[in-house]
C-alpha cells in the first residue's frame, strides 16, 4: 500500500503529529515478502526545511530518504516520473524466487502503460 500525503509541511506543523508517527511506525514495522504487504508512506512538500520540523519521535521513524526534484510541467511528466521512481531496477530486485513473482506483479501494475 502507498499512502501519499501531499502538503506534508502541514501534517509537520500540527502540534502532535500523532497521524504522522503512526504511519511511520506502522511503515517502519511492515515488512515486505511472501504472503506479507508493506507499506510505503510519500509525504510531498515543496517546503526544504520540512523535516526539521519533525518532532523527535515522528523523525526517529522517518527513513531519512529525501528526493528533491525539479517542477514537472504536467500530468504526463508526473506519471511516468512516478513509475520510474516505482520501478524495481535490476540492482533493487531481490535474488529470491518467492520475490520473483511479486516483482513482476508491481512492475505489470506499477509500470504498465495502461490506463488507471
Amino acid at each position: 500500500m502507498v499512502v501519499v500525503l501531499d502538503a506534508f509541511d502541514f501534517f509537520a506543523q500540527h502540534p502532535r503529529q500523532a497521524l504522522l508517527y503512526c504511519l511511520l511506525d506502522t511503515g517502519q514495522n511492515c515488512r515486505v515478502g511472501a504472503g506479507r504487504n508493506g507499506l510505503l508512506v510519500v509525504g510531498m512538500t515543496t517546503k526544504v526545511n520540512c523535516v526539521n520540523l519533525l518532532e523527535k519521535r515522528v523523525k526517529s521513524r522517518f527513513s531519512q530518504r529525501v528526493l528533491r526534484v525539479p517542477s514537472l510541467t504536467g500530468l504526463d511528466d508526473a506519471v511516468q516520473f512516478v513509475k520510474t521512481i516505482l520501478s524495481p531496477g535490476p540492482e533493487r530486485l531481490e535474488p529470491e524466487e518467492a520475490m520473483h513473482e511479486w516483482n513482476q506483479i508491481w512492475t505489470d501494475n506499477v509500470c504498465s502503460d495502461k490506463p488507471w
